[in-house]
């Protein structure tokens, strides 16, 4: 797969002015058309849900699709235009024999073209998978009826795309976003714009498709043919049944290729039939009939409750590949796929709200824990204290010290004191990391004292004084004693003195004074933060303040089915996750059961433990927000409980991390951690996140990350 970039920018925090007009309700489109929402705005072109008044019994909703003159112009010098034009002769083509909207309407006006079909009352198949991937992933092992449904709309699926095949016409762009799952069960395809007829009515295709699903005969460009929406099929199989993209496993060999589907997928005949879907050379992929024939074969399976996802009898990790893989990594990181030569290692801008529909990414450089390159020098000095090679990368740990002294302590007034994402996170690496910067020493102690001062009106573990507490206290080591009990006073007196009656504190992030639970920016983190204060300086009214917050998160949890769970603040409920999930959570209570001893505690860290599948899939590997995150707080259980049953889900997500890692052939091993187009080497969402876990499952004594003080 081809990695680059397209812009660059290198500011910590100055943010992007958005030039595009934002579509307004109620304001009219045309004659006849009344916007109602917009679905998506983007330079190539905005999809918007309307009203549509023609007369007193014609009337109902549409979906209007804009193009303007000139954007997304290809080497045929076509542009948006032109592709919702083809897109308009499709529907009118065939609306009325294949299961998509029917067309409506097209016009222009003021310079832009505007393609008018039914509205889909319905979800993405995208959307309904992230939406109930907890239920169709236990479907998928002990049976149920979410794997029922995915299973039948698989083969709708199957059977839209046979029909558009029999008509002589290829998709082109089958991925879950692209089907539509009516409330009803009902599946219509939604986007055709990307569509190539074997009958020659369009001499060129429009180019180029989503990755992942693109097989790679379409993404160099080969002549269509209809093989290509095989392997998408077969992409999007594997993402409904494991919930995994695609993107994570194509590109491999061969070899590796049905290894990683059969480490995830069990059952001989659907692993079989993936690896074929999927494979390189189009001659393997086998036929819609076949494909349906597996499905149906799948269904009785699950009918009878047998699995089709690894069930945990068959894997192990071995140490020794896993060593070799991260000291791989490490030398990618030194590489122009996760560093620039002049600039050192980068992420994606944040500011950058629009994504680019090509596989690169917006860079910007910081130095921030979670996003910036201070999360890579910590890693890198845990990963040589333990004996890993590093050498390779000492051009960018000294960018990356130039760029602390850039952006930090040049304009200490204007910085962030977040300890994830500014100046309190810095100076914990700077205090851990000297292994890497002795030269460097006197003026690295005098940073992270002015880096610790930084003032701070917050209070949560994010961006408040609780993360900057927790720094203060990982420092202890080199800053005064009196300084370190007066200044941690000042924050621990601060918070107890603001502790609502319940035990609560009001949440300083939302507009709604609404009160969190988790680590990150609620009353998890507080309490992270008092305990290990408590655990230096003891005192009655911290012990106090400490037991009422533990016993209101405690009151304020629900079981959903065998699960424990909070809500959120969306209606919905707290993800597994580290920062804002339960696994920051269950973290909070085994720090409470190490410092106070409660065995209540204990039990109840180990209710949000259990809340999780034991051979848990997801596709986020990060340490932020996925399964790198909730391995770190397995092997803190394991740590501090001595059972070997953390240990052993901990070695679960390292070997199915270790699958699904993807090698560059110039650069090496790396991770896409999401669904990101190119990988980032930053802590929070990017590659050092997962270093870090695979270094401290197999060594397991190694402190948490960051918000330890130990």
């Amino acid at each position: 797969m081809e990695i680059s970039q397209k812009t660059e920018r290198d500011i910590d925090d100055d943010k992007l002015q958005v030039a595009k007009v934002e579509k307004k309700g109620g304001k009219r489109i045309g004659y006849y058309y009344i916007i109602i929402k917009s679905f998506k705005e983007s330079q190539k072109n905005d999809v918007i849900k309307c009203l549509f008044i023609k007369g007193l019994t014609n009337f109902g909703f549409c979906v209007i699709k804009e193009g303007s003159k000139g954007d997304s112009k290809d080497k045929e010098g076509r542009d948006i235009r032109d592709r919702l034009m083809w897109q308009k002769h499709i529907h009118s083509q065939l609306a009325h024999q294949i299961k998509m909207p029917k067309l409506i309407d097209s016009f222009e006006e003021n310079g832009n073209y505007y393609l008018v079909i039914e509205h889909i009352n319905g979800e993405p198949l995208s959307t309904n998978l992230k939406r109930n991937f907890r239920e169709i992933q236990s479907a998928f092992r002990y049976g149920g009826k979410a794997g029922i449904k995915q299973l039948n709309y698989l083969v709708q699926i199957a059977n839209i795309l046979k029909d558009i095949h029999s008509k002589e016409y290829i998709h082109r762009d089958v991925t879950p976003a692209n089907f539509m799952i009516t409330p009803q069960g009902k599946v219509f395809v939604i986007d055709m714009e990307l569509s190539y007829s074997l009958k020659g009515e369009l001499s060129t295709p429009f180019q180029l498709g989503t990755y992942g699903y693109m097989s790679p005969q379409q993404r160099t460009m080969l002549p269509p043919v209809k093989e290509d929406d095989i392997f998408s099929l077969g992409a999007i199989m594997f993402q409904a049944i494991t919930g995994i993209h695609p993107l994570k496993i194509v590109d491999s060999d061969d070899n590796r290729l049905g290894e990683k589907i059969r480490f995830f997928i069990t059952n001989p005949g659907l692993s079989t039939l993936l690896s074929r879907c999927l494979s390189p050379d189009m001659m393997e992929r086998p036929s819609i009939d076949d494909i349906k024939g597996v499905l149906a074969d799948c269904r009785q399976e699950v009918l009878k409750k047998r699995p089709l996802l690894q069930t945990g009898t068959r894997y192990t990790v071995n140490k020794e590949l896993l060593t070799e893989t991260v000291q791989s990594c490490i030398y990618t990181l030194s590489t122009k796929l996760l560093a620039d030569e002049d600039k050192g290692w980068f992420s994606e801008d944040i500011y950058i709200k629009e994504k680019n529909s090509t596989n690169r990414i917006n860079k910007a450089w910081y130095s921030s824990f979670y996003l910036g390159s201070s999360g890579v020098v910590y890693t890198l000095s845990k990963a040589k204290s333990i004996g890993f090679n590093i050498d390779c990368n000492d051009t960018y740990l000294t960018y990356a010290l130039d760029l602390i002294k850039q952006k930090y302590i040049q304009r200490l007034d204007s910085v962030s004191p977040s300890l994830y994402y500014g100046a309190s996170g810095i100076a914990t690496v700077l205090k851990s990391s000297t292994n890497l910067f002795n030269s460097a020493t006197d003026d690295i102690q005098d940073w992270i004292t002015r880096l610790l001062s930084v003032k701070n009106t917050d209070k949560n573990l994010a961006y408040g004084v609780s993360g900057q507490g927790l720094a203060w206290l990982s420092c202890k080591s080199i800053v005064h004693p009196d300084l370190l009990k007066e200044s941690t006073k000042i924050y621990t007196d601060n918070l107890i003195g603001c502790q609502n009656d319940d035990g609560s504190w009001i949440n300083d992030t939302s507009r709604r004074r609404k009160r969190s639970f988790s680590l990150s920016s609620g009353i998890s983190g507080i309490i992270v933060y008092l305990l290990e204060h408590f655990s230096k300086f003891p005192d009655k009214q911290t012990l106090v303040s400490i037991e009422k917050a533990l016993n209101w998160l405690m009151k304020k949890s629900i079981y959903k089915g065998q699960r424990i769970c909070w809500n959120n603040d969306k209606n919905g409920f707290l993800n597994y996750g580290l920062l804002e999930g339960v696994a920051g959570i269950a973290y909070t209570f085994l720090q409470a059961y190490k410092i106070l001893g409660n065995p209540a505690y204990k039990k109840f860290a180990e209710k949000c433990l259990l809340s999780n599948d034991a051979e848990m899939i997801d596709n986020n590997l990060s340490q932020a927000t996925g399964l790198s995150g909730l391995g770190e707080v397995y092997l803190e259980a394991f740590n501090i409980l001595k059972d070997q049953q953390w240990l052993k889900r901990a070695e679960w997500i390292a070997a199915s991390t270790l699958h699904l890692h993807k090698k560059h052939p110039a650069y090496g091993i790396y991770w896409l951690t999401e669904i990101e187009k190119q990988p980032v080497p930053n802590f929070g969402k990017g590659n050092c996140g997962i270093i870090h876990f695979l270094i401290r499952y197999c060594n397991t004594d190694m402190g948490f990350p960051l918000i330890s003080t130990h």
